[in-house]
């Protein structure tokens, strides 16, 4: 069966578990053998061992292993093949841009302001529901990591593997990403659309205002994300020192506030500093972006694996029960022979 194979491989540690105590069990029956061979002869002593281990416990004993080995594979979840249905879906299209210059790097935000933005962003994923996101990091240029996708894994892959080398060329071009973001997004079915952008504002390009009203006319909602502090800090480099300028001073760069504000309130959107909630991108999302009105998307072709754990997981409780109930009825008749050979040796005496 060339169809055949676990959804959830990653779990073959389960299979390990009934196995190591199949290990163990065998390990501990073999020392209890070898004690009773050195205490007497057992060809000429049957009845010291009569009720020791009788056929019953083995056989019990596989029972229980087989019942366990196979509950462990269900959890697998072996599967057949698949089915393929076809789904429509209704949501908001988001494209994110995320700053990749080097100011991110500041660490005025922990760890930095780059990782902060990543780690917010991917608080979000587990909120959408049949919406669709895109990414663009930008620098001095645009780079789109993802287009606007359902694929929420594929998105989060690509977001790990973003940095400050995703882009060419350095600078800030905030501008640059808009359009970027207006390219992705479809032309109709504005209402259902949203720009959320993540930066530190020093757009040192200086055409964000212009790529805004564009923004505006087409009625694409536009919420910001500032991250850094007012105060500035300076820009680690790779040996430890910092980043400096044509006159040999430390860089300092500062959240432009201000300049995110005018931007997304002039697109109908908000501006919201880093710190001033734990998971500013969920907080936009609920409140700004949620209660958008929701687009259909054109239908497509879910592919879902069949599902065959049951084929493993009866079989493996019903050994497993049957396991149990025999070792207890060769307990209660190792119980009650003990208690007639005791009965008899009183007779006797």
């Amino acid at each position: 069966m060339n169809d055949f194979f676990f959804i959830h491989p990653e779990r073959w540690w389960f299979v390990a578990l009934p196995i190591a105590l199949a290990a163990l069990g065998v390990s501990v029956f073999a020392r209890k053998k070898h004690a009773r061979a050195r205490y007497a002869d057992l060809t000429a002593h049957d009845v010291l061992f009569e009720d020791a281990a009788p056929r019953g416990r083995a056989l019990s004993f596989v029972l229980e292993f087989a019942g366990l080995t196979l509950i462990a594979l269900a959890a697998l979840e072996p599967a057949a093949g698949y089915t393929v249905s076809k789904v429509q879906r209704r949501g908001i299209d988001i494209v994110v841009c995320l700053d990749t210059s080097r100011s991110m790097l500041a660490e005025d935000v922990v760890p930095s302001r780059l990782d902060r933005a990543k780690r917010d962003l991917g608080a979000l994923l587990p909120h959408l529901g049949g919406d669709r996101i895109a990414l663009i990091a930008f620098a001095g240029s645009t780079h789109v990591v993802c287009p606007l996708t359902h694929d929420l894994g594929a998105f989060e892959a690509l977001l790990g593997g973003v940095d400050t080398t995703a882009t060419r060329s350095g600078g800030t071009d905030i501008g640059g990403a808009l359009r970027a973001a207006l390219a992705l997004l479809p032309a109709d079915g504005a209402g259902s659309q949203t720009v959320i952008l993540l930066s530190d504002g020093e757009d040192l390009e200086a055409k964000a205002q212009s790529e805004s009203e564009l923004m505006r006319t087409r009625g694409v909602r536009l919420h910001a994300i500032g991250y850094g502090s007012p105060l500035g800090a300076k820009i680690p480099e790779d040996d430890g020192g910092y980043v400096k300028d044509e006159n040999g001073q430390d860089v300092v760069t500062k959240l432009d506030a201000e300049g995110l504000r005018t931007l997304a309130t002039s697109c109908s959107g908000v501006y919201v500093a880093s710190d001033a909630y734990p998971l500013p991108v969920v907080e936009v999302f609920e409140k700004r972006v949620q209660p958008l009105a929701k687009r259909r998307f054109e239908s497509e072709d879910r592919r879902e694996p069949r599902n065959r754990y049951q084929i493993v997981l009866l079989p493996g409780i019903l050994a497993l029960i049957v396991g149990v109930l025999l070792q207890d009825r060769t307990r209660r008749r190792r119980s009650i022979r003990g208690s007639m050979i005791t009965g008899a040796e009183r007779s006797s005496t």
